[in-house]
């Protein structure tokens, strides 16, 4: 499947140690189907222990088997059928609700969208 680029800030390249995608993985249940919305780290991670997953990254070099390479601040969202939706956006607020508003409309009524930030911005309001 091929090699990593070394991640670099320029292309939003942010990887979890193995800790925290094990920790991540286990909020979702064993039978949800999940999009990794900018989470490469969980995208492989789910990918190697055969859960259904598919990562929607702009980068496209990923090394996921089912991979969506797109903008998600130009590209309206479009309807997946997934029930899980692990998010790891930019940092920014603005930012921050746009990738949050589309990993849900991904996802749809009913789904689970799961938004991953750096805990001193948990309190930070758009």
């Amino acid at each position: 499947m091929g090699s990593l680029p070394e991640p670099h800030p320029l292309d939003f390249d942010w990887r979890f140690s193995s800790e925290t995608v094990i920790e991540i993985s286990k909020l979702v249940s064993k039978d949800e189907s999940v999009l990794a919305v900018g989470s490469q780290s969980i995208a492989r991670y789910f990918q190697q222990v055969g859960r259904e997953v598919a990562l929607v990254d702009r980068q496209p070099f990923q090394c996921a088997e089912t991979q969506i390479v797109l903008d998600i601040n130009t590209v309206p969202p479009p309807v997946l059928g997934f029930s899980t939706a692990i998010v790891d956006p930019p940092w920014y607020p603005e930012q921050f609700s746009t990738w949050v508003a589309w990993a849900a409309n991904c996802v749809g009524a009913g789904g689970t969208v799961f938004a991953l930030i750096w805990p001193q911005l948990s309190g930070v309001r758009s």
